[in-house]
């Protein structure tokens, strides 16, 4: 059985000011640092086989906040999915360069794709490929984003990538998972959080 725990990076300014934040690379804000920061205190004497991020800069400062010392791999297929021209946008900002666009997007992401971006299909078989790379036994540790973990607990519950949307993840919201040789998950916990109930509201 191998134990797979899933964290997402710390807030960056643009999670701070409601900007699609696909593949584009801002660093953690002051409020992600220390939300990292008490990471690192709330997974202090686990121990990973491995420790794996996106390779997107606030995916890589998170792990090295949280987990001082600790080499990480990069894998870039668990990066966020590509939100083309729509990156760095708000919504609004959004709607009046696309309106109709998005408004089908939003509707039915599996159908259209963000301008100059990535497919819902694309995004759910490069998370897909590096799953199967998994080893049957041992832990690691991903430092990802939330359309990532998302699209990782859609797979494992079987249902559309869409009806998990409706599932918090917080900036360095922890998943963990126990995977079963053959295939087979069991999920154990969703959105475990080291950040005060006053943070999390204002991350909202």
């Amino acid at each position: 059985m191998l134990r797979l725990t899933l964290v997402r990076h710390g807030s960056t300014p643009w999670n701070e000011t409601g900007r699609f934040q696909g593949w584009g690379d801002p660093p953690l804000s002051a409020r992600g640092r220390a939300e990292a920061e008490r990471l690192g205190a709330h997974l202090a004497g686990e121990e990973f086989g491995a420790v794996v991020t996106s390779g997107l800069l606030r995916a890589r400062e998170t792990a090295a906040l949280a987990l001082p010392g600790v080499r990480a791999e990069t894998d870039p297929r668990l990066r966020e999915m590509d939100f083309g021209a729509w990156d760095g946008l708000t919504w609004d900002e959004c709607v009046a360069r696309d309106g109709d666009l998005i408004r089908r997007w939003s509707d039915d992401p599996a159908a259209v794709a963000p301008p100059g971006g990535e497919s819902l299909a694309a995004f759910e078989a490069r998370i897909a490929a590096a799953l199967a790379e998994l080893p049957d036994e041992g832990s690691r540790l991903w430092v990802v984003h939330a359309g990532v973990i998302h699209a990782i607990l859609a797979r494992w519950m079987d249902v559309p990538l869409r009806r998990t949307f409706a599932l918090h993840i917080s900036a360095c919201g922890i998943t963990r998972a126990e995977l079963f040789p053959g295939g087979g998950a069991k999920v154990t916990c969703v959105n475990e959080t080291a950040v005060s109930h006053r943070d999390t509201e204002a991350q909202r």
